[in-house]
């Protein structure tokens, strides 16, 4: 929601709440399924699949009532009310969890029935308030929602939005409101409405091309049917741009299409092609594969504003079997060590015919396109790739990965860089992983973790990063900020008698950047680790793999993959602008996901990483100044690493340091007035300093939304404003 929605909702807020209201008595009590671990703090432990709370109150008045509560759960469970007459209600919640649902009930109810989730697992939740309000400010608070909903997906078809329409939102508000309500609940995955994004969208509008360079297309076509090679024939014939060459390594079948432009070499490899190639760029197609009409046109206009680019590739999509739905693969933009996990470039990749040339090695026959890529890319660095976020090309089906023959190429690769690591392959996704040796001995760090009046998960989480990390050079300096809980202090008491452990006293008011700041003074170690107290180790190697990956030429920041106690993923790295500000987009994804498209698997660069668990230089950190402190308690982390980024340092995160994250157990959830201020305070603040940045994150691609933290078509996309 762009900012101004945001501030027409304050203000409608503000007014509506002067209206006539009435505050309803209720309590609540665990009916079944939930084990109350903090009520005080609102936190609560479902122990089955259908835990529920017991709401009573005074017999209600019927009419419309408002039901105000927080809630944060690691999963992506439905909440439900259940009436006393049996109806259920699927109650939606903001990104944030805010609960503020306008509910019709019926007169004399004394009770409902709370669903927090429809699982086990660990969720925070604020105490239940319900106000009954009048008609006027019921219709208000749907009509917002209905207006700034359908403003928001005004570019999506009806289906994408759950069938919401202008028409119903005036002829009947309360049902276009439950709509709204379904598509909050369920948004669009990426095949959902594909075909109707692709139409709209798809490809690019083209200024006039005055001439261009030749294209050679090259397809090994050994064993593909004469109907895959005809297909790839034909949309080349079928370009607006003309001047290309097709070099196919098969033989010509008896009703091959006849064009000069087309080669056909019977016994040649791609490699042996290459060298037969006229154009001054080049691609490796598979045989299938079928370039959309303006594909190379595309390509033209993108060389006529940046002739000395080297290498630009494009977005795809994929159709597993006739008949199903074409999977959009839309990618970052040029990461280089994610190019190292797996060939994410390739596809509709082109490529300088004349430096491929010179950088290649001896053909790798099977990892001939990864091979390519990577001895271009070698040579014309980030500043000569170009990445043009439109699908411009149809597979029938994944290319198939040959592991002997991509380690070769690999291992080739980091030979002529002069990177010292050793490859793992790993099926599940098909990408390798980087061993970086550590030096002997290794650098130290110190783990920075500030506290307060958190008992139990500071006990826990210093137990296991002091008995688990097998790195043999930490330490741990705890920042108290002022606990006065008497249990809080016999641990800090008992950890400060630890070898290692450094117990620090910091009484000023909470800010969560001053606090980090301020103990930077006490840190003479090259690397420092913020750590929040309510994170604890899952394996012994976690902090090896960061410092490896630290140790790294360039790299400045290093975060890692945190997951909640129920197994779901909390952190894989923060997409800027999600929500308005930023957000984690492959959230609550299961282990073993390789996420979308493989990127869970792979270490790579984000634009960000999250504090609970982020390693930094020294140099580094003070280099930038520190962590802002006009950013109290969020976006502090995005904040810093968008201005290591902006200094030239690489932001890592790695999926191979696995590490347990509590979230909201140490400040709990903003579930005051005048916490909510502070976060859209914050936000706003950010979001000045930060601007269009929020909208081009080149780690995420353009094509896919930002409303929610979930991978989902972008209506529009915001590639129109790259072109």
């Amino acid at each position: 929601m762009g900012l101004w929605l945001t501030r027409l909702e304050v203000t409608l807020e503000r007014l509506v709440s002067c209206l006539p209201r009435q505050l309803v008595p209720l309590t609540s009590r665990i009916l079944a399924g939930i084990d109350p671990l903090d009520p005080g703090r609102g936190q609560y432990l479902a122990t089955g699949p259908a835990p529920r709370f017991l709401w009573s109150f005074p017999a209600l008045r019927g009419g419309w009532y408002l039901l105000d509560l927080k809630i944060r759960r690691p999963d992506r469970s439905r909440r439900s009310l259940l009436g006393e007459a049996g109806a259920t209600i699927a109650i939606p919640s903001t990104l944030r969890g805010d609960i503020g649902e306008v509910l019709r009930l019926p007169p004399g109810g004394q009770e409902l029935v709370w669903q927090p989730a429809e699982a086990a697992g660990f969720f925070t939740q604020t105490a239940p308030v319900l106000i009954r309000i009048g008609t006027l400010e019921a219709m208000a608070r749907m009509g917002w929602r209905v207006v700034s909903d359908l403003w928001r997906l005004r570019h999506q078809p009806p289906p994408a939005r759950a069938g919401l329409r202008w028409a119903e939102a005036l002829t009947c508000l309360p049902r276009a409101y439950r709509r709204t309500a379904a598509w909050r609940l369920e948004p669009a995955g990426l095949a959902q409405n594909y075909a109707a994004w692709l139409a709209r969208y798809g490809t690019p509008r083209l200024p006039p091309l005055a001439g261009g360079p030749r294209f050679s297309l090259v397809i090994d076509g050994a064993g593909a049917s004469p109907a895959a090679l005809r297909a790839s024939c034909d949309a080349l014939l079928g370009q607006r741009y003309s001047d290309w060459e097709l070099c196919l390594c098969a033989p010509r079948p008896a009703d091959g299409p006849d064009d000069p432009r087309l080669k056909w070499m019977a016994t040649a490899t791609a490699d042996q092609a290459l060298e037969a190639c006229t154009g001054a760029f080049v691609a490796l197609l598979r045989p299938g594969d079928r370039l959309v009409p303006k594909a190379l046109a595309a390509l033209a206009a993108c060389l006529a504003r940046r002739p000395g680019l080297a290498m630009i590739y494009t977005d795809a999509d994929e159709q597993a079997a006739p008949g199903d739905p074409a999977v959009p693969d839309f990618r970052p933009d040029y990461d280089p060590d994610l190019l190292l996990a797996y060939d994410y470039v390739s596809g509709l990749a082109l490529l300088r015919t004349g430096l491929l040339r010179a950088a290649r090695g001896d053909p790798v026959p099977g990892a001939e396109a990864w091979d390519w890529a990577l001895s271009v890319s070698d040579r014309a660095g980030a500043a000569g790739i170009a990445h043009l976020p439109f699908p411009l090309l149809h597979r029938a089906g994944s290319p198939p990965v040959a592991p002997p023959a991509a380690a070769r190429v690999l291992a080739r690769h980091l030979e002529r860089r002069g990177i010292a690591a050793r490859a793992e392959f790993l099926p599940a996704s098909a990408s390798f992983r980087l061993h970086h040796r550590l030096p002997d001995p290794p650098p130290a760090v110190t783990l920075v973790m500030p506290t307060r009046n958190n008992a139990a998960m500071l006990q826990r989480c210093l137990t296991s990063l002091l008995d688990l990390t097998d790195y043999p050079a930490f330490s741990v300096l705890v920042v108290d900020n002022g606990s006065d809980d008497p249990a809080t202090l016999a641990v800090l008491a008992g950890m400060a008698a630890k070898p290692g452990l450094r117990v620090s006293r910091d009484p000023a008011p909470f800010n969560f950047a001053a606090l980090n700041n301020r103990a930077m003074a006490q840190v003479d170690t090259p690397f420092v680790l913020l750590i929040n107290d309510d994170v604890e180790a899952l394996e012994p190697g976690w902090l090896r793999e960061m410092v490896a990956q630290g140790l790294r030429p360039g790299v400045g920041v290093v975060g890692a993959a945190l997951w909640y106690p129920n197994g779901r993923l909390q952190h894989g790295g923060v997409v800027l602008g999600i929500g308005g500000g930023a957000g984690h987009v492959f959230k609550l994804s299961s282990p073993g996901e390789p996420g979308y498209p493989r990127r869970l698997a792979a270490v790579q660069r984000w634009s960000a990483v999250t504090a609970a668990c982020m390693l930094v230089r020294r140099e580094v950190y003070r280099a930038v100044g520190g962590l802002d402190e006009r950013f109290v308690v969020a976006y502090n982390d995005v904040d810093f690493c968008l201005r290591v980024g902006a200094a030239g340092w690489t932001v890592l995160w790695t999926p191979f340091a696995n590490l347990c994250h509590h979230e909201s157990m140490s400040r709990g959830l903003n579930d005051s007035l005048a916490k909510r201020k502070r976060e859209t305070s914050e936000q706003a603040a950010f979001r000045r300093r930060w601007g269009e940045r929020l909208s081009h994150d080149p780690a995420y691609n353009p094509n896919l939304g930002l409303q929610i933290e979930q991978v989902m078509l972008a209506w529009p996309p915001r590639a129109r404003e790259r072109m």
